[in-house]
């Protein structure tokens, strides 16, 4: 039940397009015979329809500039101030296209934006990322070697410290036997037998 209520509203609402759309050539015959000015605000006002339904339909489009382009429109006359002349409602009309338009460049505008913002940063990341492969394989390197300088430095400390350990023994006994040998002179000094 629910399928068959949305096909009808979605046929109601093709069936709504399809009458615009009609109206609007209509409308823009109509124009066309009575050699009327030929604008996208002013079919849109007399069709009663937007004017985002006449620039987003290329049909429609293509007859309302085919129209412009058979009749050629006069240059409106202007004012002292050099302002032309045109009903409130087409310059609201006109204000709002310009709106509209602004807004889709603005945001087209930050769309490429952001896709160069990332595209740059794709590239600095790059060139980050392999100068921070050369730098860590540089580092490795050093590290590497810092180790086997270690390693060197810790076995000549041993080997130094065996070293002044035997050096100091032998002083030790340097040092008792120098003890006993003054111990023994010193003896045969005193006792002249």
């Amino acid at each position: 039940m629910p399928d068959s209520r949305t096909d009808k509203l979605i046929a109601a609402r093709q069936q709504v397009s399809r009458d615009k759309h009609e109206r609007t050539l209509t409308t823009l015959h109509r124009l066309l015979q009575s050699g009327a000015r030929i604008s996208f605000a002013g079919v849109a006002r007399e069709a009663g329809v937007s004017t985002w339904l006449l620039y987003n339909s290329p049909e429609l489009k293509q007859a309302i500039h085919s129209g412009m382009q058979r009749h050629p429109q006069p240059e409106p006359p202007t004012s002292s101030r050099g302002q032309s002349h045109a009903a409130p409602d087409g310059l609201r009309t006109d204000l709002e296209l310009a709106r509209h338009e602004i807004a889709v460049l603005r945001r087209s505008e930050r769309k490429l934006r952001d896709r160069l913002q990332r595209t740059l940063g794709a590239e600095i990341e790059q060139i980050d990322r392999s100068e921070l492969v050369a730098r860590i394989a540089d580092l490795e390197t050093a590290i590497a070697t810092l180790r086997t300088d270690n390693a060197d430095l810790a076995a000549a400390n041993a080997s130094l410290t065996r070293l002044n350990a035997e050096q100091h023994d032998n002083l030790e006994t340097a040092n008792i036997l120098l003890r006993r040998y003054m111990k023994e002179a010193s003896r045969s000094q005193c006792d002249p037998s």
